[in-house]
């Protein structure tokens, strides 16, 4: 059972190559799972709390992006429209549900480290763009 946005229309706009202006408009209202790679302190301590116990951090922590590498050396940020994409690419991962803006706005600070998205990767039907175009959309 699927638990997260409900990207089919995105999922079809990406099959006609002919549909792509429509495809970046229903881009910028999606949201994708974005595969991290969480921190070894995340979840320290979280199994000795009970039910309606705070849980604080005992220092800072978060994640990393699990990005792929392409064959010449090129870093890229993988996406995907629902879990089951991710799935069917044979991505193993945590990951976090997103908005696309909001990752845009994230990469702003990251564009050097990386050379594309891809959405779907790794999957029958997929699309990449270049990091510095894709931010520009927003």
């Amino acid at each position: 059972m699927e638990h997260g946005p409900d990207n089919t229309k995105l999922e079809k706009l990406m099959e006609d190559p002919q549909k792509q202006e429509e495809f970046i408009e229903e881009l910028r209202k999606s949201q994708l799972f974005l595969p991290v790679i969480f921190s070894e302190n995340m979840f320290e301590g979280i199994e000795d709390s009970k039910p309606g116990d705070v849980f604080t951090l005992k220092e800072p922590s978060g994640y990393d992006i699990n990005f792929l590498t392409d064959n010449n050396g090129n870093r890229a940020i993988p996406l995907f429209t629902s879990s089951e994409k991710m799935e069917e690419g044979g991505l193993k991962s945590s990951a976090m549900v997103i908005y696309v803006p909001d990752l845009a706005n994230m990469f702003k600070r990251l564009k050097n480290n990386y050379k594309y998205i891809a959405i779907n990767p790794i999957c029958e039907i997929g699309a990449d763009m270049p990091i510095v175009p894709f931010i520009k959309l927003f």
